[in-house]
């Protein structure tokens, strides 16, 4: 399976992806869980996938994402979470995923983004937080994302505004 470039397994009932769970598939692309009962990922589940672009851990039941779950990912385009239970994201989730382009994080129970969740995303095009519960949109928090073209925050609680988005 050295060469396995495309790995799915949905509604097969995984419960933990523990760290470095796909650590054989050196050379994988794309791995796509959706559907499953995933609660928790493990620090360092994906970490060192030097060549991973897409990862969709879409309608699970992940609460929390640990900071350095998606460590050491340089070639991460696509990120999809949607349709989980997540409510607290860390300022490190993201860190060093400079080529994502694609943030999917709808449908969750996100209530809290941090000041500079988003810092060094410099590629992102694509940041959907719709359908959470966040509350409050802080000055910094999309500092950083250039070129961002499409940015979805319907159906949130916002109620205090202090963003300054630049262009």
């Amino acid at each position: 399976l050295r060469h396995l470039k495309k790995l799915t397994i949905e509604f097969a009932e995984i419960h933990n992806v523990d760290s470095h769970a796909f650590g054989n598939f050196t050379r994988i692309h794309n791995i796509s869980l959706p559907n499953n009962q995933i609660r928790t990922l493990a620090a360092k589940s994906f970490a060192n996938h030097m060549d991973l672009r897409e990862l969709s851990l879409c309608h699970n039941e992940i609460i929390e994402v640990d900071a350095f779950s998606f460590e050491n990912l340089p070639e991460l385009n696509r990120l999809n979470l949607e349709h989980n239970r997540i409510e607290v994201l860390h300022e490190e989730t993201f860190d060093n995923l400079d080529k994502l382009t694609e943030l999917l994080l709808s449908h969750n129970n996100i209530g809290i983004l941090a000041r500079e969740m988003f810092k060094g995303l410099i590629n992102l095009e694509i940041l959907k937080l719709d359908n959470n519960k966040v509350r409050y949109l802080g000055d910094c928090l999309f500092n950083e994302l250039w070129k961002l073209k499409e940015l979805d925050l319907g159906h949130n609680m916002i109620e205090v505004i202090v963003v300054v988005i630049s262009m």
